[in-house]
Formats: structure tokens, sequence, C-alpha cells
């Protein structure tokens, strides 16, 4: 229990220090360069269940897919997600409507794979919360998963 709560005072600090003592404290909406130093200093928790599924059977939980060296499929990311006209103009680009959805468009014109893995999981997990699981229609079967998402 000790630890635990070091571990919060430490990231609560850190939060306050990289964020500004009045933003981390007044909940005034962050600023895009906010969002990014908390984007590539946070800690990255583990996704909740489905969206973890969803990931180990779309890209083995790669969230450098393709920049890893595998050959390129058209998908990007952990979620596999679709960039720019590749499936095209039904499908559009999926990544960045649902990047600027989730309130990470400052992500939206990047390549997922560039993208730090928590901010591929909260994009993922507002995408399936806001439209349920048929971005990823056969994976979220073989899951289990119905309706909507977390």
């Amino acid at each position: 229990m000790r630890a635990l709560l070091r571990f919060i005072a430490i990231v609560a600090t850190t939060l306050a220090i990289g964020l500004g003592a009045s933003a981390a404290y007044s909940g005034a909406p962050l600023t895009d360069q906010q969002k990014m130093w908390l984007a590539f200093h946070a800690v990255h928790l583990p996704p909740p269940a489905g969206i973890a599924c969803i990931m180990q059977h779309e890209s083995g939980t790669d969230y450098r897919f393709p920049a890893d060296g595998r050959p390129p499929n058209g998908y990007e990311g952990a979620g596999q997600w679709v960039r720019g006209p590749v499936l095209g103009a039904a499908h559009g680009d999926t990544w960045a409507n649902a990047a600027r959805g989730s309130g990470w468009g400052i992500f939206a014109a990047w390549h997922v794979y560039d993208v730090p893995p928590a901010v591929q999981d909260q994009v993922m997990s507002w995408l399936a919360h806001a439209d349920g699981w048929g971005p990823w229609p056969n994976t979220s079967r073989m899951c289990g998963l119905y309706g909507r998402g977390p």
C-alpha cells in the first residue's frame, strides 16, 4: 500500500510539473502542448480486456506495426487502423477521424505506429464506446464482444 501511495504521489507531482500547476489543478482543458507532453510521459497501463483481445488478434499487440519491419498491409498500429483512402472512399481515414473525435486530434496526421501506445489505447477505447465493435467485426466476434465497448 505504501508503494502505491508513493507511486501516486510521484505521478501527481510529475503531472503538475509537466502540465503546469494551474492546468493540473484548475480543471481547465489541456492545451495541445500539454497533451503532447502527457502522451509521451504518461505511464502506459494495460488496455481494457476487450481492447487487448482485439489488439492481440489484429497485430499481436504490436503498437509499432508495420514500422517494426513486418510487411505493410495497409493498416497501422496495434488496432490495425486505416490511414488515408487505403480501402476506398467509403472507409476514409479511420485513425484521423477517431483521433479527432476522442480529443487526440494532435495525432490525427501521424502514422499510427509513431503514436504513443497509451494514446492508441485511448483512441481505440473511445471508438469502441462511440461506435461499438463494428470497426473490428471479425476480431470482436472472436473475442466475444457485442454492443458498445468499454
